[in-house]
């Protein structure tokens, strides 16, 4: 076997995004290279696809959409299987929606376990990449920041802090407007987050933070040559 990495923590909260941190909530996901797979802490709904996809495909009666039917009967089969696998073994979540009380930090802890596997090549380390958003007064989800972070290659106990940034208009009337009735710019896709290649191309502002504390177990990486330290201080 390989090498494996166990992640076990907390999406804590967030500081610093405005109206005092009331009603925000956090999407996140871990982005790994092609070579990691995801053993455990798989979405429930991405794994629910797949079930559903294979069973079509063998034959057996789900309650999947029509549309869904027909495309794990169509040609395309095979590669839907595929890509419905990688999504599988996707490791993302939502936390709660939270008004606190001290405006000093919004606190989700939201639980995070996942177990990864890596072979052959230990590319593309495990990184959260996160979106955050808030409600305001009127039920309505403005996206408030993105950002992402790498997982400690150190094992141990980490507390993590991820700078986030929103996309700023270059028109600076869509600026004044977004202050006062929302509508901040956003990202066409998600995957625009972690890739810093793309991203220089963007005005941005620095908007707050997502805290994690994360636990860090590793194994089986001495027979790539990797020596890791131990996390300083236990933090």
């Amino acid at each position: 076997g390989g090498g494996a990495v166990y992640i076990n923590g907390q999406v804590l909260g967030g500081t610093g995004f405005p109206n005092g941190n009331r009603g925000l909530h956090c999407e996140w996901e871990l982005v790994t290279g092609t070579n990691w797979r995801a053993t455990q802490g798989l979405t429930k709904v991405n794994s629910l696809r797949i079930l559903s996809c294979r069973q079509t495909f063998l034959g057996v009666r789900s309650r999947s959409s029509a549309r869904s039917r027909k495309a794990c009967r169509d040609g395309a089969t095979i590669a839907i299987l595929e890509a419905d696998y990688r999504n599988a073994l996707a490791a993302q979540g939502h936390t709660q929606l939270d008004f606190p009380v001290d405006p000093e930090e919004a606190v989700w802890a939201h639980p995070v376990e996942v177990h990864y596997a890596v072979e052959d090549r230990v590319q593309g380390w495990p990184k959260f990449q996160v979106q955050v958003f808030q409600e305001d007064q009127y039920g309505r989800d403005e996206l408030v920041g993105y950002g992402f972070v790498h997982i400690p290659s150190a094992p141990g106990l980490h507390e993590v802090q991820c700078s986030c940034w929103r996309p700023m208009s270059p028109d600076w009337n869509h600026e004044v407007q977004a202050f006062f009735v929302g509508g901040n710019p956003q990202l066409k896709s998600p995957d625009l987050i972690a890739e810093n290649m793309d991203r220089y191309k963007l005005r941005t502002r620095s908007s707050g933070r997502v805290n994690f504390k994360l636990q860090v177990m590793l194994k089986g990486f001495s027979k790539y040559g990797f020596q890791f330290s131990k996390a300083d201080g236990g933090v």
